[in-house]
């Protein structure tokens, strides 16, 4: 089986790997699965450039990947890999806490400003991965001390953000400061055009995610796949997703599962098998 023109794009937290258990059976059947079909991986994810490449490196991949929700891109090179930024410094970022204390009146924790004791126990990371995500470029993950924000709230820092050409985003356990036009999807459309470059006879792109901050990278593919989570608090009735019937890693499995048969069959209409 060759079908390498579709490219896949997918989150990683509670996606390839669940928050409890780490990569399953099934998702690594699924890594299997779409380098047996040549089929590019591009792991889009809030990580940082540092716990990506140690996870590309752990599971034997090569190629590009997006970190920080799209902040960065990373290019491999013969030694290395080629960083293109495309969001805000973290820095600028953090200038933006009293406004958001403000309008959200409630005091701000940074990811980055975590203790690692504090940021294992609350993200389940490993000491040196709780390192690594501290570890910021372009994004400021963080939570308000008064837990989640109800739909009110949410709307009207929405709307004050608008106007700094900002988002906020949810991303499961953090929320996100997205700025328009370097978010998850305008990376993936520029790591399209990349392997467009690198694969004979492109057709699509598919895009496989687990929560609201995913939504962005599914808009920018043709084929959206959206991995059902028990903590996202979305109402999959509503999404203009096709929603997996599993969890996790089985979610992610059967999602690549779906993403090969919609490859086989754009290979055949083509006459390539």
């Amino acid at each position: 089986m060759m079908v390498g023109s579709f490219i896949v794009f997918s989150d990683y937290d509670g996606t390839i790997a669940d928050e409890n258990t780490g990569m399953t059976h099934s998702a690594r059947r699924a890594l299997r699965t779409l380098k047996k079909a040549r089929i590019p991986l591009v792991i889009v994810s809030s990580k940082t450039f540092l716990e990506l490449q140690d996870i590309y490196r752990r599971l034997h991949m090569k190629g590009a990947f997006v970190f920080e929700n799209g902040g960065g891109i990373a290019y491999p090179q013969k030694k290395g890999y080629d960083i293109e930024p495309l969001g805000i410094s973290a820095e600028k970022l953090k200038e933006l806490v009293p406004f958001l204390e403000s309008v959200a009146k409630s005091k701000i924790e940074i990811l980055a400003d975590m203790e690692e004791a504090r940021l294992c126990a609350y993200a389940g990371l490993s000491l040196c991965d709780a390192y690594h995500a501290k570890t910021r470029l372009f994004s400021m993950p963080f939570i308000f001390q008064k837990g989640r924000l109800d739909e009110n709230e949410l709307s009207m820092i929405a709307s004050l953000l608008e106007e700094k050409k900002l988002r906020l985003r949810w991303g499961g356990k953090f929320y996100h400061l997205i700025p328009l036009g370097a978010g998850k999807g305008d990376a993936v459309r520029r790591v399209c055009g990349y392997y467009e470059h690198l694969l004979s006879g492109y057709q699509a792109a598919a895009g496989i995610g687990n929560s609201e901050n995913d939504f962005d990278m599914l808009d920018a593919v043709e084929h959206p796949f959206l991995v059902r989570n028990s903590n996202s608090g979305i109402d999959y009735n509503t999404v203009p997703y096709p929603v997996t019937e599993q969890y996790g890693g089985e979610g992610f499995y059967e999602a690549v599962e779906k993403i090969i048969a919609l490859a086989d069959d754009a290979s055949r209409a083509d006459g390539n098998e």
